[in-house]
């Protein structure tokens, strides 16, 4: 766990703030050439959209946290713009949806072929932003005793945690082990590239690609919340905790969205 990096001369950036930098670099280098590629759009409309997209994501990831965790911010109201010290991937991509709902329709593009050539790109800044969060040490999982498992230092929450609920012996210098699941989430992200990717090679219609990467994500995130270990913090509603209600909620509403325009494919007259 590093939760910061130190530049010269002095200076300290927290590490998730890095891989956020990181992941948004990622995507406006790589996502132009692949939108191209793959869909012969041009570099200045995949800049503006990633652009627009990436606030979104940006305004409705704090805006989730915020809102799941106001006891941090009702003495410190003005906190609440230090995104760096909080994010929820469910709103993220909700705020994404939102800005690329608003702006898609104002492009020259078609608005699913413009989606299909962003998808696979948001997902390789999804993985890379989730690194941060190994760095940082925080969405831990559950103990385990798999070889991948990872431990975590004293000064670290889980480190915390583990000794309050009494895992571990006097003086430890480690936590027990837990699940890596800031990797398991980093990897649901290139899943989702892969998907948005394969699926493209036969798309029956646009759209499919970008429907079936965030289906697929989405329920790979509903499974992943199981794992998750920060339970003594998490904001329950009613039996389940309220970030897995957000990603079934997701899983369903992207689940129906295919369907229906699958069926609404099915029942278009063939051309010629």
């Amino acid at each position: 766990m590093h939760p910061t990096i130190r530049l010269p001369p002095g200076v300290i950036i927290p590490s998730y703030v890095v891989a956020l930098m990181a992941a948004v670099a990622a995507c406006h280098m790589i996502g132009p050439r692949w939108a191209h590629r793959l869909e012969g759009i041009e570099p200045r409309v995949t800049r503006r959209t990633l652009l627009l997209a990436g606030l979104g994501a940006f305004v409705g990831g704090r805006l989730h946290f915020v809102a799941i965790h106001w006891y941090m911010f009702a003495d410190k109201p003005w906190d609440v713009l230090r995104f760096w010290s909080g994010l929820h991937a469910g709103g993220a991509i909700v705020g994404a949806v939102v800005a690329l709902a608003i702006v898609l329709p104002r492009s020259d593009v078609p608005v699913w072929r413009l989606a299909d050539a962003i998808v696979p790109v948001t997902g390789v800044g999804i993985a890379i932003a989730r690194l941060g969060c190994l760095l940082q040490g925080c969405c831990f999982g559950i103990p385990c005793a798999l070889p991948w498992c990872v431990t975590f230092p004293p000064d670290s929450y889980v480190y915390q945690l583990h000794a309050s609920l009494g895992l571990l012996a006097p003086g430890a210098s480690r936590s027990a082990p837990v699940h890596p699941l800031q990797l398991y989430f980093a990897g649901a992200g290139l899943l989702m590239t892969a998907t948005a990717l394969a699926v493209r090679r036969h798309k029956r219609f646009d759209g499919e690609p970008t429907l079936v990467a965030l289906l697929v994500y989405s329920a790979s995130a509903a499974a992943l919340e199981f794992l998750r270990g920060e339970r003594t913090a998490r904001v329950f509603w009613g039996p389940l905790p309220q970030l897995e209600w957000v990603a079934l909620a997701m899983t369903v509403a992207t689940g129906a969205a295919l369907l229906l325009t699958t069926r609404a494919h099915q029942r278009r007259p063939a051309v010629g």
